[in-house]
């Protein structure tokens, strides 16, 4: 494969495709509901990485032994309405280049958008009932909101230590792309160690992407702002750096294939996303 940008790689966009294909006979199922079209606007223009992640890390030893695309749509799905209440939080009027869900909607179809979302999300886990993988989707939802409140409640200190800074984005972001690392491997093996590579690949991807995007947009990002360290610059492209190299040394741990290889082109350009 020559081209070396991952997102305008072939057979990643081929299973972009894919999923996109899937998620919209998912919610089509859901047309006659009140939240239809709203929802098909909330999904849109999404980059979809958390679930090629899924689709990647279903194919790292074998074909999946079960469909990867309930999997990989639930974790957008989670992703989609985290956003819809960031940004009804953080008071945001714009997102992807459109009116944020609260603008559009209001901020009580967007409180309720995460009830009817969260019933789809369990019923697409549930289709994996003999699996880990209900369990570790609602401790991923309950971390993830644990994070948020977390931030919040941060607003009013003066400063926060790189504990606190963890703690949000461990919770937030990167242990959204730890499950969908260590569903997609759940999902062609059951060998507890390559189960765990995908997983800490996952997890340490999370931690870049999340870290590249505050120091890329710091001045915006007031918790970011209030970190208690010397020049946050360098020290957050010193923490980049580390968790690629445990992302990579997680990688390293699985069988070489073709999808090991565009999981590695996740981490060349993830910081450029």
């Amino acid at each position: 494969m020559q081209n070396t940008d991952l997102l305008g790689n072939p057979i990643f966009l081929k299973k972009v495709a894919l999923f996109e294909k899937a998620l919209q006979r998912e919610i089509e199922r859901y047309k006659d509901s009140v939240f239809y079209e709203s929802l098909l606007y909330a999904l849109s223009n999404g980059k979809r990485l958390r679930p090629i992640l899924v689709l990647l890390c279903s194919e790292l030893l074998n074909v999946p032994k079960k469909e990867p695309f309930s999997a990989a749509i639930m974790v957008e799905l989670i992703h989609t309405v985290s956003l819809v209440h960031d940004d009804m939080i953080d008071k945001d009027v714009e997102r992807r280049g459109m009116q944020s869900y609260h603008m559009k909607y209001g901020e009580e179809q967007a409180l309720l958008l995460a009830d009817f979302v969260l019933s789809l999300v369990l019923e697409l886990s549930l289709r994996y009932s003999d699996t880990e993988i209900p369990t570790m989707t609602s401790r991923t939802v309950r971390r993830m909101s644990e994070g948020q409140l977390l931030e919040i409640k941060l607003r009013d200190k003066d400063k926060i230590n790189w504990n606190d800074y963890f703690k949000i984005i461990d919770s937030k972001t990167a242990s959204l792309f730890e499950l969908s690392s260590r569903t997609g491997a759940i999902l062609t093996t059951e060998d507890p160690y390559y189960i765990d590579a995908a997983s800490e690949y996952g997890r340490n991807l999370g931690l870049v992407y999340q870290i590249y995007d505050d120091l890329r947009d710091w001045s915006k990002k007031e918790y970011v702002q209030k970190l208690d360290v010397d020049d946050i610059g360098n020290f957050l492209k010193g923490k980049i750096q580390y968790h690629m190299e445990l992302s990579r040394n997680a990688l390293k741990s699985l069988p070489e294939s073709q999808a090991r290889e565009l999981l590695e082109r996740f981490l060349n350009v993830i910081v450029k996303v």
